[in-house]
């Protein structure tokens, strides 16, 4: 990823600013000492020196005096100040060494400003924030610890009630139980019947099952990565998630011997939660991943994908604290309100990382084509425009005065 892709916007103690050109310099204290009678000199690292920006800034537009002359003031001010550098970020305590500015005929409502920026404190490391790719990627790793920790505690439940002495008819019945369900889950997708799926001994065999045919599930429905498909998927999930209960009331589990203990179909239920709940943040994260390369979806429509995930989260977090111990929850549900809040913060850095979403009024009619070209001078971006105004239903046309949502460059 190149850095024009990442940049951000730059500002100092809050005041925003343009910038033409940037540069940083920096280096080591050494203390030398010559060697008496010989050649050469001892030298001893004594630390870094503070890192130095020379930033050619720029000013302009109508207003430019007075967004100049707030810079100014909060320079005049003193003391250290955040500068966010376009490319490393936030830099917490920088102090203006010297300023110089230039008004000149080649840019008539504008000036440039040549800064010298120290930065201060204890050393600091550039580079420190985090791309929005990164936090997805987090956030998809979250969602596969949450996986394994969920599993983990259906696996003891399990294993639990197979070694309690007098427990063969109940843990028959839950095994029966588990392999209706897979049988009903690929019937319910399409799927035929595995042949592991008939030797179901253990919860893993269950659980690994399951994951196995919801990543088939997405490989199947997932093509374009629209919100349609995401609320599709979301919603076989949630059938997919309601077979035990199913199961429970049907077939040969309907009868009273061979019938599951209601806390049993509980911890299926729950297990299925926390599988179809991290398999969707998975697919959510990559999303983001996807959305921070190349935008595709409006900032609304990231919400929508996000908050939807975030509501199964919650749900499967209840049902765990729920059903088992403090002590034995506490590592699956830290992880899956972990992974609810790095999706967030992924998506809240996805969206920041776009210009501002404002509404903007179209002047004369056209085309999206045609406005796209009057407002950025690139007409390819009249597809943007169509995703972020899906209530448009003739882009064709597009009379004056109808307000679209558009970036703000």
């Amino acid at each position: 990823m190149a850095w024009e892709d990442t940049l951000l916007d730059a500002s100092y103690k809050g005041v925003r600013f343009d910038i033409q050109a940037v540069s940083a310099s920096g280096g080591r204290d050494l203390a030398r000492v010559g060697l008496p009678y010989q050649n050469g000199e001892q030298i001893t690292d004594t630390g870094g020196r503070s890192k130095t920006f020379t930033v050619n800034a720029i000013f302009w537009g109508d207003d430019y005096e007075a967004r100049l002359k707030a810079f100014l003031d909060v320079v005049d001010a003193g003391g250290p100040g955040e500068f966010i550098h376009p490319i490393y970020g936030p830099l917490v305590e920088c102090h203006v060494q010297d300023w110089s500015e230039d008004h000149n005929t080649d840019l008539v409502d504008g000036c440039m400003l040549r800064l010298t920026l120290v930065l201060g404190g204890a050393r600091q490391s550039l580079f420190e924030r985090e791309l929005p790719a990164a936090k997805a990627a987090g956030a998809a790793n979250l969602a596969d610890t949450a996986r394994g920790l969920a599993v983990l505690n259906f696996a003891d439940a399990f294993n639990l009630i197979l070694n309690l002495r007098g427990s063969f008819a109940r843990s028959n019945a839950w095994k029966n139980t588990l392999l209706s369900v897979m049988t009903d889950a690929r019937s319910l997708v399409g799927m035929t019947t595995h042949t592991a799926s008939q030797m179901i001994s253990a919860p893993q065999d269950f659980t690994v099952d399951l994951a196995g045919l919801l990543d088939g599930l997405v490989n199947l429905r997932w093509t374009k990565g629209s919100t349609g498909e995401f609320s599709a998927l979301r919603n076989s999930f949630k059938e997919i998630v309601k077979l035990p209960a199913k199961s429970n009331d049907t077939g040969a589990a309907a009868d009273l011997i061979n019938r599951p203990y209601p806390a049993d179909v509980a911890k299926t239920t729950a297990v299925m939660q926390a599988l179809t709940v991290t398999e969707l943040a998975t697919v959510t994260a990559g999303v983001l991943q996807d959305e921070a390369e190349t935008a595709t979806l409006s900032p609304p429509q990231i919400e929508i994908m996000v908050n939807g995930v975030r509501e199964e989260l919650r749900a499967t977090i209840d049902a765990y604290r729920e059903l088992y111990p403090l002590e034995e929850s506490v590592p699956a549900v830290e992880a899956l309100k972990a992974t609810a809040h790095n999706l967030l913060v992924a998506a809240i850095a996805v969206i920041n990382s776009r210009p501002p979403l404002i509404a903007r009024e179209v002047e004369a009619s056209g085309n999206l084509h045609l406005i796209a070209h009057w407002w950025y001078g690139d007409s390819s971006r009249a597809a943007e425009l169509a995703r972020l105004n899906p209530q448009v239903r003739n882009p064709n046309f597009i009379a004056a005065g109808e307000v679209l949502n558009a970036y703000a460059r």
